[in-house]
């Protein structure tokens, strides 16, 4: 098995064949792709000025997850949770339901949100 690449990604070797040699298409950014991918596709963890919003998209099998994230200093403690009976996402913050699957950026203390999903 060799790892192939499009002959554009890589300037350097214009029109030579290189096989196996694909490895600069990850200086290209597209690391930061697969990252936004899978925090934001199936994490739903996404920025939105001064809110975060969650929405996650995890496999059926992923009981949930836990994120710590650092925004502007400030350290956010996020845990998603199937919760049997849920038909929508639920958030709670620091033990207050909030409504709506987003929550306000809070300076200086450490943030505890629970998310729960359907089962």
């Amino acid at each position: 098995l060799s790892y192939c690449r499009q002959e554009a990604s890589h300037p350097d070797l214009p029109g030579k064949r290189q096989g196996g040699r694909g490895g600069w298409t990850w200086y290209t950014g597209s690391a930061g792709w697969l990252y936004r991918a899978a925090v934001e596709g199936i994490l739903g963890i996404e920025r939105r000025g001064k809110r975060v919003e969650i929405n996650p998209k995890l496999p059926s099998d992923w009981p949930g997850y836990s994120a710590r994230l650092k925004i502007d200093g400030t350290e956010h403690a996020v845990r998603v949770v199937r919760a049997k009976g849920a038909k929508t996402i639920s958030l709670e913050v620091d033990g207050a339901k909030v409504k709506g699957n987003a929550f306000d950026l809070k300076d200086g203390k450490i943030t505890e949100v629970v998310v729960k999903i359907p089962a």
